[in-house]
């Protein structure tokens, strides 16, 4: 383990009120890096009183209306994103990206097949690497998909801690090692 030493001081008036001021050398060296975990699920499943199925599927030269703009690149033929590229690296994603193409399949008059799309794509301000893909299957043959992603979050200016007695604080300053204060240990 590490123990952060913490002083109670002012210090270049960058720590007044409720900021704090952070050592950046102990940052990159890994001090208070923690990771976020973010989870998507969807289901395939029939619509209620109709024939309609929503399933999983990815062909790009299916015929699809609607299409969300997007990166369906990352994704396997059945419609859900790779845990690893061909690699064995994990994979990067962010806001553009389609983790799970579902879409349903109609027939318009002239018996001709097209799709509509109700894929799911990361959130706007989220991004990370493919932590966990779960395929399930229940008893009527539907899928369930369950897709965990992993973000290192890293201290950064504005970010807020807390002592357990809540005590809070804003990093107002990171400082490298030589500008901090020094203790009489040096």
């Amino acid at each position: 383990g590490m123990n952060a030493v913490v002083a109670i001081a002012c210090y270049s008036g960058y720590n007044q009120e409720d900021s704090i001021i952070i050592n950046k050398s102990s940052v990159e060296r890994g001090l208070f890096r923690t990771m976020v975990f973010k989870t998507y699920t969807d289901r395939e499943s029939q619509l209620d009183f109709s024939e309609l199925e929503e399933r999983f599927r990815y062909d790009p030269d299916d015929n699809v209306v609607n299409r969300k703009m997007g990166n369906y690149s990352k994704l396997n033929p059945n419609g859900i994103i790779k845990e690893f590229d061909e690699n064995n690296q994990p994979i990067y994603v962010d806001e553009n990206d389609i983790i799970i193409s579902k879409v349903m399949e109609h027939k318009n008059l002239d018996g001709k097949t097209y799709y509509t799309d109700s894929s799911t794509f990361i959130k706007r301000t989220q991004q990370g690497y493919i932590d966990k893909v779960y395929v399930d299957q229940n008893e009527d043959g539907y899928k369930m998909c369950k897709i965990r992603i992993r973000k290192e979050k890293i201290p950064e200016m504005g970010d807020k801690f807390c002592s357990r007695h809540g005590q809070k604080g804003v990093i107002g300053l990171m400082l490298s090692r030589e500008d901090m204060p020094m203790t009489k240990d040096g």
